[in-house]
């Protein structure tokens, strides 16, 4: 794998879990979830369109709607070095390479968007 397929792996594990996001809050909270769900918290600052990798765990961790996520939780971190390196274009090991497609396909599984584009 390049770093061209780095990149978008992590751009469709990123806009994924968005969406995924977006589809689960919209199912508990209602169309308007962005008004109704709390939204005391500092990732929350930043629409979701525009939330970092990191802010996407804490909606996660935060909402009732995503209560069985410890195992999509655990994978992301895992991807947090790997996302640096790729945003600051320094090249993979060949260990990052497999971890990331292995985080890769764990993602699309877990959150059912194996095709999102």
């Amino acid at each position: 794998m390049r770093m061209q397929e780095a990149y978008g792996h992590l751009f469709m594990i990123e806009n994924g879990l968005r969406k995924y996001i977006n589809d689960k809050m919209t199912a508990h909270y209602g169309v308007d979830w962005r008004i109704k769900a709390p939204n005391n918290m500092s990732f929350r600052r930043r629409p979701l369109e525009q939330s970092y990798f990191y802010d996407l765990e804490s909606y996660l961790r935060v909402y009732p709607c995503f209560h069985n996520s410890e195992d999509l939780i655990l994978t992301l971190q895992k991807l947090y070095p790997i996302r640096n390196a790729i945003a600051h274009c320094h090249e993979l090991s060949e260990e990052q390479y497999q971890i990331l497609e292995e985080c890769y396909e764990k993602v699309m599984v877990n959150i059912s968007y194996s095709n999102i584009y």
